[in-house]
């Protein structure tokens, strides 16, 4: 017999190393010490109060230095194209890592203080002592790829901190109101990391998964969407026909879709019927009607 081989788990070895490459002249090497300094906090997470004020002061000083190399000596070149691109790789590895912080309690506050620029753009607290709960939308909207940013943002603190979903809920109910495609995807990726993360909790985000799949919608919006709501099914957070009904009776996901990505996404979600099918035959045949779906169905119910 052939045993499946297990990923690695992630290093437990403590972050210093990270930390120091992050000042290497390399990007490709910040990037890589930001994912490895991530991956060393998650797995020990009492480090992270400690770690994360490091890499925030890491971060600034790469921030400053990228500006100046990038804009302040910018020659149009095509190797200063590929610098600016390996740079923006390195800082957004770098503060997807602060997110991490958030994974132990004392580590939040530090995480939420550090990226309060970008994430309270799109979902501000109203007071300086109010709690995740008490957010509200923005008045004026951000730039775009910026609010997509956001939002990835926080899904990833949600991710290490719980307490944060009441901000994120709110962030993507604010998100699918706007008219950019970009912010549109945007939530609809943050909604698909949530339903990976969490499957039960990302039943909540009921109300921005319905406007992903409208027929208004970006294709990879829909594309999303659909792949949120495969997780959910996949993880018996709802029920795969209760969910399939609705979908197919959404007009443009009646039939397989036009657009390749979505026919992808939605082609995928049929899949999942096999497992249903083996488990529940009688429903399976008539096409979920009979044999309950159980809590599935009753989330199903309330999701849609």
């Amino acid at each position: 017999e052939t045993e499946t081989k297990k990923p690695p788990a992630p290093s437990a070895e403590p972050p210093f190393l990270p930390l120091v490459l992050l000042s290497h002249p390399s990007p490709i090497v910040r990037q890589h010490a930001a994912h490895a300094f991530a991956e060393r906090v998650k797995a020990v997470p009492q480090r992270a109060p400690a770690a994360t004020p490091p890499l925030v002061s890491r971060l600034r000083v790469a921030c400053g230095n990228a500006f100046r190399e990038t804009v302040l000596t910018a020659d149009g070149s095509e190797n200063h194209q590929n610098r600016q691109f390996d740079e923006a790789k390195a800082l957004l590895a770098g503060i997807h890592a602060i997110t991490a912080g958030a994974c132990h309690p004392l580590g939040a506050p530090v995480a939420l203080r550090a990226l309060g620029g970008l994430l309270d753009q799109v979902c501000p607290v109203s007071d300086g002592t109010s709690k995740l709960s008490q957010f509200f939308p923005t008045q004026s909207p951000p730039d775009p790829r910026s609010h997509a940013l956001s939002l990835s943002l926080l899904v990833e603190l949600w991710v290490n901190h719980r307490g944060a979903f009441p901000r994120l809920k709110a962030a993507l109910e604010a998100a699918v109101n706007s008219r950019s495609p970009e912010v549109l995807i945007g939530a609809a990726a943050a909604c698909a990391r949530a339903a990976r993360a969490d499957p039960f909790a990302a039943v909540e985000l009921a109300g921005p998964l319905r406007v992903c799949l409208s027929e208004n919608a970006p294709a990879p919006a829909t594309a999303l969407a659909l792949e949120a709501i495969a997780s959910l099914c996949a993880h018996d957070a709802l029920d795969f026909y209760q969910a399939l009904k609705v979908v197919v009776n959404i007009p443009h996901l009646k039939n397989l879709p036009k657009d390749p990505l979505v026919a992808s996404r939605w082609v995928s979600l049929l899949g999942h019927g096999t497992l249903d099918a083996l488990a529940r035959p009688t429903a399976a045949a008539g096409g979920g009607a009979a044999g309950g779906g159980g809590g599935g169905a009753a989330r199903a119910a309330r999701f849609f």
